[in-house]
């Protein structure tokens, strides 16, 4: 009972990195069609414009993703996840938590150990980690 609970996690977990990668993939190759064909149609600059603060407002709230994590003490590990939260938002810090679990459970060279994760991943960053996790899916 318990592996059949697992096993439908691990596939959930997959599943949902897979899924939010297919959508961040789409949503980049997408866009600069879409906003290209509305300029062409003649559309008001206020749709452009639109388009563009949402470019602008997911390219800050990114930043973060790119900042390495300080996972040397368990203090400083919880401090940045929860910047993350704060800056990044719920997706991107839930992406990250399910990448961090995914490792410690199927990253053989950590053994299951968070420590070990921890000073493996120290100075990574949220991207790399997430990248990291889907290699080893």
């Amino acid at each position: 009972m318990v592996e059949a609970v697992l096993g439908t996690l691990k596939l959930t977990r997959q599943f949902n990195m897979r899924s939010k990668f297919i959508t961040s993939l789409s949503l980049m190759v997408m866009t600069p069609f879409m906003v290209s064909a509305c300029a062409n149609e003649g559309y008001g600059t206020k749709e452009e414009s639109v388009s563009v603060s949402v470019a602008k407002s997911a390219t800050s709230s990114h930043s973060v993703m790119d900042e390495p994590v300080n996972f040397s003490t368990p203090a400083a590990v919880k401090k940045s996840l929860q910047q993350i939260q704060q800056q990044a938002g719920e997706d991107e810090a839930l992406e990250l938590d399910e990448a961090l679990q995914y490792l410690l459970y199927y990253d053989m060279s950590v053994g299951h150990n968070e420590q070990a994760l921890h000073k493996k991943l120290d100075g990574k960053t949220p991207n790399q980690i997430i990248a990291l996790a889907k290699a080893h899916s």
